[in-house]
């Protein structure tokens, strides 16, 4: 699994960083911090810069479409993908 830390503009989590076909086909789960850390994923860092940020959590097989995905998004800013042990 790969966990991607994304950081976006103000006001844009859910418009223009997936889109829903992209969810959909691949099963990308999009997760605000508290969620990332109740769905299991300890040990996050804590989000030091101005831009807002989320989490994407995808299979092995996904992530280069995702990172497409996120490339082509003109509402990110930056990312960072992280390699979830299983």
């Amino acid at each position: 699994m790969v966990l991607f830390e994304v950081y976006f503009d103000k006001g844009s989590f859910d418009q223009g960083i997936l889109s829903e076909e992209t969810r959909t086909d691949t099963g990308a789960q999009m997760m605000s911090d508290s969620e990332a850390a109740a769905a299991g994923f300890a040990g996050l860092p804590g989000n030091t810069s101005e831009s807002e940020r989320c989490w994407i959590a995808c299979r092995d097989s996904d992530a280069g479409r995702i990172m497409n995905a996120l490339n082509m998004s003109s509402a990110v800013s930056q990312f960072r993908p992280h390699e979830v042990p299983d």
